[in-house]
């Protein structure tokens, strides 16, 4: 119970929260006995159970290249079991000087393409049918949105497809300028 009656004690009304298959997330640290650490989700639950508000965090193309929908597929069920009342996402830049930029070096991990993480967003759509407010609106996401996920999603999701079936890797590439950015 240290995870909900601390923070309770503490006034906090919303946390962001971080959330991907690859990372879990980041409240790991709470605890409901001694030496029983909570599962990510019971965690969130437990926020739930507490009326404490949350917004999660989705970064596309956090698994790599080619391992988007595998990741993608598991996030959103992740999702599926919480109630978050915002969920947000921002597409991973791999900036120069990084320890992410060594691992890309070194070939220990390659970058999604602008493209597999557009199609990591429409697939997150696709499997994600709770009720929340979605927002994108980053200079990082390759594409910027922002509505009620079971208002406006089915339009959204075409939007999206669209995208796909009339532009090429390298337009969407250019459309995003991900390639220009030096950091945050």
């Amino acid at each position: 119970m240290y995870c909900c009656s601390t923070t309770v004690e503490r006034n906090f009304t919303h946390f962001n929260i971080l959330c991907n298959k690859n990372s879990n997330c980041g409240i790991y640290a709470c605890r409901d006995a001694p030496g029983k650490f909570l599962t990510p989700v019971e965690q969130l639950l437990r926020l739930d159970e507490a009326g404490i508000q949350y917004t999660t965090q989705y970064i596309l193309g956090m698994a790599g290249r080619g391992k988007g929908r595998d990741s993608t597929r598991a996030t959103a069920d992740f999702f599926n079991q919480a109630h978050p009342r915002r969920l947000t996402t921002t597409g991973l830049t791999v900036f120069p000087g990084t320890p992410l930029s060594e691992m890309v070096r070194s070939g220990m991990f390659t970058e999604a393409t602008d493209k597999e993480k557009v199609e990591e967003l429409l697939l997150f759509f696709e499997q994600l049918p709770t009720d929340t407010f979605f927002d994108s609106v980053h200079y990082l996401n390759p594409l910027n949105y922002r509505f009620f996920t079971l208002r406006e999603k089915d339009a959204v999701m075409d939007d999206i497809r669209d995208l796909l079936a009339t532009h090429s890797e390298e337009e969407i590439k250019q459309m995003v300028g991900r390639h220009l950015m030096r950091s945050l």
